[in-house]
């Protein structure tokens, strides 16, 4: 950077003199033109063209002049030789989305004096096969962490000025960014069982290049949403996870709530007549005309896992029809209410008649009894008592039947007539005389068959 003078010296330094010039010509001396100020140099002196050049030299000629001795004119020349500047670029590291530094920060000069200028052209590249940059440089837009590490380019020309510059590139590092910048979110599913799949719904704020996996067993297996939905009632914890090569991993919980929906089994009241059986157990149909229950609120064709049984009893009555859950998955969907049925023993209808008797007058009545023909249950004995009208004279007297406790039974009685019949009696005279001319015994007769208490009422009459 300084300004460099020729110098000359003589061995006889007494009286001699110095001239300088730096167009003297041997063939033509005269047209030479000297100065006692030293020619200098400053810059180098260049030859050739491009970064072919090389330094080149200043000719100059120094004149010794001395009154003693001839004139001694010798030649010099004044060189410089090119400094040697490196640029060297800087090691960057950037974390994806970030602006890229600016190029002047992208770059150091070592080894310019004064602060000399330089030019050079830093510029962001992707990294080739053989390490090079390759490609046109890049912008912010064009930087990602696949990509990393790019190369940090300075270029520009070999020669400069006083310089011969080299250039040194380094790398851009592309760090993943924070997790949170995807802006994962993610949105829980609360409703009722409807006997579809239901699950989260995750979404992220970057979508170019990002995946969303779900996993429902605490992340020991990642998979698609349509592989994370749940269909029976419960609350299940889902881990959503985004990835981005760009970015860190982030990964946040949903939850999916599936209530039970409710269902009410309502037994239909059932009735039938009396017969004697003792049993509890109720079949299960839905058929209309044969239906045992009404079920409201299933999903589809879904059945729930239930049985229906009555209390137990053979006797006529109502016994509350129950329903008892079973343990079938489908129920467990289910939020079910058990309503309560009646089931209804209604009595037998049976008739009874009076057999029709008869007696002779002044015997004992017979043993009064029911026609044939009723039919009960098993067992069972019908409460009765057979009656007639009151009375012994000979007559037609109507029987009738009187009903004890018979709860099992809806009893229709009839009539029957009883008949009381004329007995037969026998009066036979008794033989009688007398003696002519006496006045005629009383005639006797002796009877048979006469009840007690009830005369014959006859005559006895001779010839």
């Amino acid at each position: 950077g300084s300004t460099h003078y020729a110098s000359a010296t003589a061995d006889v330094t007494q009286g001699t003199t110095f001239e300088y010039s730096v167009n003297y010509d041997s063939e033509d001396p005269s047209a030479a033109t000297w100065s006692k100020d030293a020619p200098s140099i400053k810059d180098v002196e260049w030859t050739g063209e491009g970064e072919s050049k090389t330094e080149g030299s200043k000719t100059f000629w120094v004149k010794a002049t001395n009154k003693n001795y001839d004139d001694a004119i010798v030649e010099g020349t004044l060189k410089l030789k090119a400094k040697d500047v490196t640029v060297k670029a800087i090691n960057q590291r950037i974390t994806y989305g970030d602006d890229l530094p600016d190029a002047n920060d992208l770059y150091v000069v070592d080894g310019n004096i004064n602060n000399d200028p330089i030019t050079v052209t830093a510029s962001i590249k992707a990294k080739g096969e053989d390490g090079n940059p390759t490609g046109n440089a890049l912008g912010k837009d064009d930087i990602d962490v696949s990509g990393s590490p790019y190369v940090v380019a300075v270029t520009g020309d070999a020669i400069q000025g006083n310089y011969r510059v080299s250039y040194t590139n380094a790398e851009l590092t592309v760090s993943v960014a924070a997790a949170d910048e995807l802006g994962l979110t993610v949105e829980d599913y609360d409703g009722e069982y409807n006997g579809s799949a239901h699950g989260v719904t995750a979404t992220a704020a970057v979508t170019s290049g990002t995946t969303i996996s779900y996993s429902t067993d605490n992340g020991e297996t990642w998979v698609a949403a349509d592989d994370a939905k749940f269909t029976n009632a419960g609350t299940y914890t889902v881990k959503v996870k985004a990835e981005n090569a760009n970015y860190k991993t982030q990964t946040t919980t949903g939850k999916v709530t599936i209530a039970k929906k409710p269902a009410t089994i309502t037994p239909k009241d059932l009735s039938r007549t009396y017969d004697g059986t003792n049993d509890d157990a109720i079949a299960v149909k839905y058929t209309d005309d044969d239906a045992t229950v009404t079920v409201d609120g299933t999903v589809g064709n879904e059945t729930l896992d239930f049985s229906l049984a009555r209390r137990k009893g053979k006797d006529v009555g109502q016994y509350p029809i129950s329903v008892t859950l079973g343990t079938g998955e489908v129920n467990k969907n289910y939020d079910i209410t058990r309503e309560t049925g009646i089931f209804t023993i209604n009595p037998k209808s049976i008739t009874v008649t009076p057999a029709a008797a008869s007696k002779t007058f002044g015997e004992k009545d017979p043993r009064l009894q029911l026609a044939d023909g009723v039919v009960l249950v098993d067992d069972d004995v019908l409460n009765y008592t057979v009656v007639r009208e009151s009375g012994e004279d000979v007559d037609t007297y109507q029987m009738s039947v009187n009903l004890g406790d018979n709860p099992n039974y809806d009893v229709t009685t009839g009539t029957a007539n009883f008949t009381i019949t004329k007995k037969g009696v026998t009066v036979i005279p008794v033989d009688k005389s007398k003696t002519y001319g006496d006045e005629d015994p009383e005639l006797t007769a002796t009877e048979t068959g006469v009840v007690k208490g009830e005369p014959v009422v006859y005559e006895l009459s001779r010839a």
